[in-house]
C-alpha cells in the first residue's frame, strides 16, 4: 500500500526521526500533511510544520512520524 492511500492532505502527524541533519525539527514536532508525491522513485511527504517549517519527509531515507 502506498503513502498516498494512508496519508491525506490535511492529515495531522508528529516527527518521531529525520535523517537531514540540517533541520531545526525535533522530535515530537507537528504538522500538517500537504500531499504525497512521488520524487526519483521515492515517495516524499510534503509538511506544513506548526513551527514554520516547510521540511518534506522521505520513509526511504528513514525519516519517520505518526498519526496525531
Amino acid at each position: 500500500m502506498s503513502l498516498a492511500d494512508q496519508l491525506l492532505p490535511g492529515d495531522r502527524i508528529a516527527l518521531v526521526s529525520c535523517n537531514d541533519q540540517y533541520t531545526r525539527l525535533k522530535p515530537g514536532e507537528e504538522g500538517e500533511v500537504l500531499r504525497v508525491r512521488t520524487q526519483l522513485g521515492d515517495e516524499v511527504v510534503d509538511v506544513r510544520w506548526d513551527s514554520g517549517s516547510s521540511l518534506s519527509l522521505i520513509p526511504a531515507a528513514g525519516d519517520e512520524w505518526e498519526r496525531v
